[in-house]
Order: C-alpha cells, then structure tokens, then sequence
C-alpha cells in the first residue's frame, strides 16, 4: 500500500488536495483511490485499510520443495499441457536453487541473488524471467494458502530481456534439413514449417482438428485459441500418415543429427521453422494481415517481425552479387 501525490494535483485546480491511495484488498486485487484532505489523513486513512486487509497469522510454512507437487497439481486444473510443460521446467531451475527456502525467507535479496547465480550459469534474462514469473504465481498461491505474506517479484526489464532477433535458414536450406530427416520423423517438422505451427500445435495435432473437404485445420493456440490454417499441399502426406506426429520430448536430438547428415553448417532448433515460414511467406508476397491470422499472433507487431527479417536475408543475397 502506498500514498501518493496525485499526478494532477501541481496543474489541476480541481485537484490541489487530492491524494492517490494504491492499495489491495484481501482477495489480492489492486485498488487505487482518489482522497481529498490533508497528506496526514490521507496516511491514517490508509493505515486503517492496511490492518483491515491483513491476513491472519501466516500458517506453518513449508519449503518450496514440499509444496511444489501440491502446486503443480493445482497449476494443472487451469492450464493446457504445453504450459504445464513449462512450467515444471521453469520449477526445475527454481527448486535447484531455492528448494530448501521456506516462502517466507524468499525476500528481493534472496531473489537477486539468484538472478545473478542464473546470470553467472550463463542464461539469459529473457530465460530467467520466464523462471521468476514461475516463482511468483508459486508464491501468490503460497500467499492464497495463508502461507507467507503478499510477495512481488523484481524481472529484468524489457530491454534486457529482449529476445535477439533470429536468424532463418534460406528455402533450400530448409528443404534440406527437411530431407535429412527420417521419413518417419519428419512429420513434425513438417507442420511446422509448411504451415507455421508452433511445437505444441504441431506436436498435439489430430485427425479431429482437419477438415479435408474445406482443406484446413483447426488449431488450438496458446491460451487455448483456436484458429484455422489452410492445409499446405506439401503436409498433406504427413496428415494422412499416423497421427499424432512422432515427437519425443527433446526435438532438438533430431535436429542435430539431419543438420550432420545434410552436411549444413547452420543452427536450427524446433521453433526456428515457425520464424522460417513467417519469413519465407513474406519473401512470397503474402499480407501481414494474412499471415498474422494464419501464424495465430494476437499483435501485428510480432508478424511485423517478419517483414524485417525478410529485407535482411534479401539484403544479404544483393551482397552475393
């Protein structure tokens, strides 16, 4: 809880006694209040609401490794499998490092420190604070269970945490990874090059979500979305295979293996297909508007990426010249 000059009270007349009260109730939401009056009543005031939302003495607290399976098993309730997935990866890095800690002894020291051990490992900001959203939705659900006070979890800013921009493979670069890999395997690369799927997407595709006599596909996304993404006539061989495509839980294996035996000297990893087909559709003349229903983005922003990413790798082939 907070009291604050109210951002108009300097230039607005109507507003010369005002006072801005940020606070949260006891059911967690965040309440923010105009009061009129002196700076004295308006900290009284907010004294008052702060014992009147504060919780009972916090129960007996147990460490984090004793409650993640209680937690993971409360996450499952509302989230898809994908995000459950990472989820208990994000907890896997937590535990390791703070398992031993009670809720209640996880303050922002114990926080930073473990963001500069994460650093020290060589993991990105971007990584890390996909952790640390983990351990606050962990320690909001500690807090709902009366385990240890209201907690809130310092990340990297944006601009550190930006992710860099990819690097895509050329068309032939992508057929001939596609090629190296095992017919049988290859189902999965496949959707998600030739339409754009993400990994989950591609990996949890059935027979229910294909409509053959319209010729496309119903994909539920992230935050369980659904849209539709024609069928591309190069995936309709793997579709009419086994599905769910062959995936095991470390796509990346594969990956190695065909970039060795198609002879590239390239990086590629799963997601990499899906920025390929967003780049390659645009080298083709396809609208952004198009393509962002397509690729399932809520921001035109994100698909705008693409466009960049396409004048780079034109660029780089004018050079050639």
């Amino acid at each position: 809880m907070s009291v604050r000059i109210h951002p108009k009270q300097k230039t607005d007349p109507k507003y010369r006694d005002a006072w801005l009260i940020d606070y949260y109730d006891q059911a967690g939401q965040r309440h923010k209040v105009i009061y009129r009056g002196t700076e004295a009543e308006a900290m009284e005031i907010e004294h008052s609401w702060r014992i009147q939302t504060r919780k009972s003495t916090p129960t007996a607290c147990p460490a984090l490794n004793e409650a993640a399976v209680l937690y993971i098993e409360h996450y499952m309730l509302d989230h898809l499998p994908q995000g459950v997935e990472r989820m208990r990866w994000s907890m896997k890095h937590l535990l390791r490092i703070l398992g031993r800690y009670q809720f209640r002894s996880i303050t922002v020291p114990v926080v930073e420190d473990y963001k500069r051990q994460r650093l020290a490992e060589g993991v990105k900001p971007n990584t890390i604070n996909k952790e640390l959203a983990a351990l606050s939705g962990f320690c909001k659900w500690a807090w709902e269970k009366n385990y240890c006070e209201r907690l809130y979890i310092k990340r990297f800013p944006a601009k550190l945490a930006r992710a860099p921009i990819p690097t895509v493979p050329s068309r032939k670069e992508m057929v001939k990874f596609l090629r190296a890999v095992p017919k049988e395997k290859r189902g999965i690369w496949a959707a998600m090059y030739y339409c754009g799927l993400r990994v989950s997407e591609a990996r949890n595709l059935t027979r229910k979500a294909i409509n053959w006599s319209v010729g496309v596909m119903i994909i539920t996304g992230k935050g369980n979305k659904q849209r539709i993404v024609p069928l591309n006539r190069k995936i309709l061989p793997y579709l009419r295979g086994t599905l769910p495509f062959y995936a095991p839980k470390d796509l990346r294996e594969i990956a190695e293996w065909a970039l060795k035996r198609a002879g590239l000297d390239i990086h590629i990893h799963p997601h990499l297909l899906r920025h390929a087909f967003g780049v390659h559709m645009t080298e083709r003349g396809v609208s952004l508007r198009a393509l962002q229903d397509i690729m399932g983005h809520s921001s035109s922003q994100v698909t705008e990426l693409y466009t960049r990413l396409a004048a780079e790798a034109l660029s780089k082939e004018m050079k050639k010249f």
